[in-house]
């Protein structure tokens, strides 16, 4: 194959990719803004392509949705607060608390999205799971020291009900039902979180 058309397969192959990032990023955008599942025409449009360009990338908006949710999970590994079992509990709690609510603050649009109008996809059901085990773990291995002074059953119990509290259907709830503001949101995430691991 001569130069030019290696050069040509080359552009193609970099239009493309700029195409399938447009894609992810406009619904992701979409879904920050809130309201309904947004359609193909609406995708197409906010990331400057054809609704053609679109189904040419993704065989249907469930591929799109899982694969703008893979993104989303790989954008927000680093800004997930690292904590490990080390130090006093308030420590811990205040490094988790303050990092989740970073992170949920500006996720929880397009994760609820997910969870109450998508999950029947099943390549977003299956990122749904990855989400939920990521989150456990990282409960499980921020607040092992206080999880491994509980019989099974109240570990299993504490797990749930902190799996909850640091959940972005949680903070959706309390931003758009209860009316919180991010403040007053992440108040009540550490209320609940203290509670739970110290009763």
């Amino acid at each position: 194959m001569g130069s030019s058309a290696v050069a040509k397969t080359d552009g193609r192959h970099a239009r493309s990719e700029r195409s399938q990032a447009a894609l992810i990023d406009a619904l992701l955008e979409l879904l920050r803004e809130g309201g309904e599942v947004p359609s193909s025409r609406q995708i197409a449009e906010a990331a400057g392509v054809t609704q053609r360009t679109l189904f040419n990338h993704f065989e249907h908006l469930g591929q799109l949705f899982a694969a703008a949710q893979e993104d989303q999970i790989r954008r927000v590994m680093d800004a997930l607060p690292a904590v490990g079992p080390e130090g006093p509990l308030a420590d811990r709690l205040d490094r988790y608390v303050t990092g989740m609510s970073k992170v949920l603050e500006e996720n929880a649009p397009i994760h609820w999205t997910a969870y109450t109008r998508a999950s029947d996809v099943p390549e977003v059901a299956e990122l749904i799971s990855l989400v939920r085990e990521l989150g456990r773990a990282m409960v499980e291995r921020a607040f092992g020291p206080e999880l491994d002074a509980l019989t099974a059953d109240e570990r299993r119990t504490t797990v749930n009900a902190l799996e909850l509290a640091f959940s972005s259907v949680t903070w959706h709830l309390r931003r758009n039902l209860q009316q919180l503001s991010p403040e007053e949101a992440t108040d009540a995430m550490r209320l609940e979180s203290t509670r739970l691991l110290t009763r």
